[in-house]
């Protein structure tokens, strides 16, 4: 129940969070059981109910799905926005840099532009 004196957006933004949340656990869960196209499907799911703060551990993971898929030019373009919206997390920059490297290797740094 939100509080009394919730406007409707922040009512919205919270159920918003809630369902990202949700989707973002099973994306992982499928991901770390070896169903990469259910964690590809969670996780884009969570990444676009997560837009107000885009969190670089959801796109990092959506890249690793998509590149245990082969989909490497998809997951360029994941990690990509992972490391736009990074911010000062070194361990997760260092990951995310190495699975970057990675794939501008196997795409010849060729890839979309923007994020799904």
């Amino acid at each position: 129940m939100p509080p009394a004196n919730a406007t409707p957006e922040q009512v919205t933004e919270y159920k918003s969070t809630l369902q990202s949340m949700a989707h973002s656990a099973l994306g992982i869960v499928a991901l770390k059981t070896g169903d990469d196209a259910t964690a590809e499907n969670e996780l884009k799911l969570s990444t676009s109910l997560n837009v107000t703060q885009p969190d670089p551990y959801l796109w990092y993971h959506l890249a690793l799905a998509q590149d245990h898929q082969k989909k490497y030019p998809e997951a360029l373009v994941s990690i990509n926005h992972a490391l736009q919206v990074m911010g000062g997390n070194a361990d997760l920059g260092d990951l995310a840099k190495g699975e970057q490297k990675r794939l501008l290797t196997l795409t010849g740094g060729n890839a979309p532009s923007a994020p799904k």
